[in-house]
């Protein structure tokens, strides 16, 4: 079977301060199924007309509730091309109507929720289709707490050294304004300078004293990747990349974008958690069973590397 290559992510339901804790998202969802069972239920419009709808959820086997999203715009067209046209000089493309008591679906959504946890593969639609859709549902469900007052956030707390260690470093980039480098570098003078610090050490070795740093809206990039196609210095070169990271990490003061072996951004406040994976093929989208499979090892694999709870 055909497949689609997809990125699923990682994201964490938080709520405020005073939320109780032993009250998750899976919970939550789970009482809001209980009291919204028929599709139409589960159903909810935009101000364009898309609307989008919750299939029934399924348990998980090991745990945790299966999810699935589909949007389409009642009475939308979709577009077409001709097929045997090689013999003409000219094409028009026309719109065709969807069957009978159906509609084109715009996109969808997959999700695996484990308490707080929560795993996502999205086609078309973003992933805050799915918290939209949560906050409707809970709300409508009326399961009480300001069940629906969460947010979908990317990881903060994840040990950063340890995910290095476990996926090696691909590429670092080091940002910060003109202003910034040249305080940095002053600061530092006499110890260490760190990434943006070193880079204004640089400008100043090529333009001398004629650098304006008083420009706060010119930006100083520093930018290193790993190239892992080449055999020569592969060692050597990792274990560079893996000290730059390291230190970019420790030095509270620079804003930074690391990206790991794995794909995983690592910024100064958080974790961007996301993979890679092949799905099987249906349609314009890809088959559910198979979605949620590879929610399930993506799960798995995280769980390994220490980023999610055992």
């Amino acid at each position: 079977m055909k497949t689609r290559v997809k990125t699923v992510v990682y994201r964490r339901a938080m709520w405020l301060d005073g939320h109780d804790p032993s009250k998750t998202l899976e919970y939550y969802l789970r009482e809001a199924h209980k009291k919204l069972a028929k599709i139409g239920q589960r159903k909810f419009a935009r101000a364009d007309g898309q609307v989008i709808k919750g299939n029934k959820a399924h348990n998980n086997p090991g745990g945790g509730l299966l999810l699935h999203l589909v949007a389409g715009t009642p009475g939308d067209r979709a577009s077409i091309v001709p097929a045997a046209d090689d013999d003409l000089e000219e094409f028009e493309v026309g719109t065709a109507p969807a069957p009978a008591r159906r509609d084109f679906m715009d996109g969808d959504v997959f999700a695996l929720v484990r308490g707080n946890d929560v795993f996502l593969c999205s086609t078309v639609l973003k992933d805050g289709s799915f918290s939209t859709y949560c906050r409707q549902l809970l709300k409508k469900a009326d399961v009480g707490d300001d069940a629906d007052e969460f947010e979908l956030q990317n990881v903060g707390n994840v040990d950063k050294m340890k995910l290095i260690k476990a996926q090696g470093v691909k590429a670092v980039e080091v940002r910060a304004t003109l202003y910034e480098a040249s305080i940095n570098y002053v600061k530092r003078k006499t110890d260490t300078a760190g990434a943006v610090g070193a880079a204004f050490k640089h400008l100043k070795a090529l333009f001398g004293d004629d650098v304006p740093v008083d420009l706060e809206n010119v930006n100083v990039s520093l930018s290193l990747s790993f190239d892992t196609r080449r055999k020569e210095g592969r060692v050597v070169g990792r274990k560079l990349m893996d000290s730059v990271a390291r230190d970019v990490i420790e030095d509270e003061d620079d804003d930074y974008v690391i990206v790991t072996g794995n794909n995983q951004r690592i910024s100064q406040k958080e974790v961007f958690i996301r993979q890679k994976v092949s799905i099987d093929r249906h349609g314009k989208s890809v088959l559910r069973d198979s979605a949620w499979k590879a929610l399930r090892k993506f799960e798995s694999d995280l769980k390994e590397s220490g980023i999610v709870a055992q």
